[in-house]
């Protein structure tokens, strides 16, 4: 897995940074933003990654548990998405904490890989008609 500027999520350009004559401090730059790594940012932010993507693995095994038809799951992905967007407000307002925006970026995460990967034959009788067409 490539390891991802915590700053900017660069993932293509992070380098070894050289802080001594013939040697390294053993910290990565990111030569996007030059944001420099202070021991564990980088590894924390991959790691924080991988617990999403466990957390999301678990999310869509409950969802297809809970409604096993994928139909309506646009739908169910707009409301999700206008959850996400609540909790980001609510914690910018300080009354959630991030563990609670996490849950509901978890959930359209899971949504999301439903439309992409379950066929929502709710929508298989919509014509969809190009606009000015």
């Amino acid at each position: 897995m490539k390891r991802r500027c915590p700053k900017c999520g660069n993932t293509d350009i992070v380098s070894e940074r050289r802080r001594y004559i013939g040697g390294s401090s053993g910290h990565l730059e990111c030569t996007k933003c030059g944001n420099v790594d202070h021991p564990g940012v980088f590894d924390m932010q991959e790691q924080l990654d991988e617990l999403f993507i466990t957390e999301l693995k678990a999310e869509l095994e409950l969802a297809r548990k809970k409604f096993p038809s994928a139909n309506l799951s646009m739908i169910a992905l707009t409301e999700e998405v206008g959850e996400l967007a609540q909790a980001v407000l609510k914690v910018a307002a300080g009354k959630w904490d991030r563990t609670r925006l996490r849950e509901e970026a978890v959930q359209v995460a899971a949504m999301a890989m439903r439309v992409a990967n379950d066929r929502d034959e709710s929508v298989a009788a919509t014509v969809y008609v190009e606009p000015g067409a």
